[in-house]
């Protein structure tokens, strides 16, 4: 099984009680994507880097290996002079106006909340995917404030087409952010291998979740309201955005496949690499008497 991380950002949804599937928010339209959806198209070509050319007369010494198919040559140069180190800065003293600009600013422009989500997909020809999936709800109690509990749900979302983008602004217009760990397991063919060895495969199972729209089932673990929001507008995104999401997953799927096959066909060859060094010219140390040596 594969796994995958990536950051996405997740918003704000309806309440609903463990156990029950979630009903759907006021306003589910307004949960949308607001950057960039990775869809498998390479990115532009980076510009070359500029490259440190040595003139044979500042080589020093030289010395070649062979190596894994290629030439190591280690060669100390003359001494080139690099740009001195950055002053340090001096601290700047946060006055009283500037603490009321910065609590201005964050009203105005409020911090996008972590999720943290990890979702296993389980997918067969014969019935339909279900996401398992468990949100690590953040405790609100101060003297809790690094822990997390474990919220478990079922989804009929396909959690691995929520991936490939940063950010999205839930069904209640405010941006979350959300880090998840997903993989897809194959129940086909564990079962095809299981039985190749006499045994049985028996699948998680997955609570009754209503036809139509992606919904979710809390199995274990108390949500918050917060959380709630926050999983119902995933899924909000989801029903808004699915024909989208399924189309750059395909394209991130077939554009995985051209390059391995490519890298089959033309195996990256290993290149010749040369380090360049060079000695510091040294400086005089203090004695105990006060002198120089």
């Amino acid at each position: 099984m594969k796994s995958h991380c990536f950051l996405l950002i997740a918003t704000v949804c309806h309440l609903a009680s463990p156990g029950l599937a979630a009903e759907a928010p006021a306003s589910p339209a307004r949960a949308h994507l607001t950057s960039p959806l990775a869809d498998g198209t390479p990115p532009p070509p980076e510009p070359e880097k500029p490259k440190l050319i040595v003139r044979p007369e500042n080589i020093i010494a030289a010395e070649t290996h062979a190596q894994g198919g290629r030439q190591i040559t280690v060669q100390q140069i003359t001494p080139i002079d690099l740009p001195p180190p950055p002053e340090a800065i001096s601290p700047v003293e946060v006055t009283p106006a500037m603490r009321a600009l910065w609590d201005q600013r964050r009203a105005q422009f409020p911090r996008n909340e972590l999720i943290r989500l990890s979702a296993t997909v389980y997918r067969s020809k014969n019935s339909p995917t279900r996401s398992l999936v468990t949100y690590w709800q953040h405790e609100e109690n101060p003297a809790e404030a690094s822990a997390h509990t474990a919220i478990t749900f079922w989804s009929s979302a396909d959690f691995a087409l929520l991936t490939a983008f940063a950010t999205f602004d839930g069904s209640d217009g405010k941006p979350r952010s959300l880090f998840m760990t997903w993989g897809v397991q194959d129940n086909d063919r564990i079962s095809t291998w299981l039985a190749r060895s006499g045994k049985v495969y028996q699948a998680p199972k997955s609570p009754k979740l209503p036809v139509g729209p992606a919904a979710f089932k809390v199995i274990s673990g108390e949500p918050t309201p917060d959380t709630l929001i926050a999983i119902q507008s995933l899924h909000d995104l989801y029903n808004n955005e699915q024909p989208r999401l399924q189309a750059a997953y395909e394209g991130r799927e077939k554009a995985q496949l051209l390059a391995a096959a490519e890298a089959k066909a033309h195996p990256p060859q290993p290149k010749n690499i040369t380090l360049n060094y060079w000695h510091l010219p040294s400086t005089p140390t203090a004695t105990q008497e006060g002198g120089a040596k």
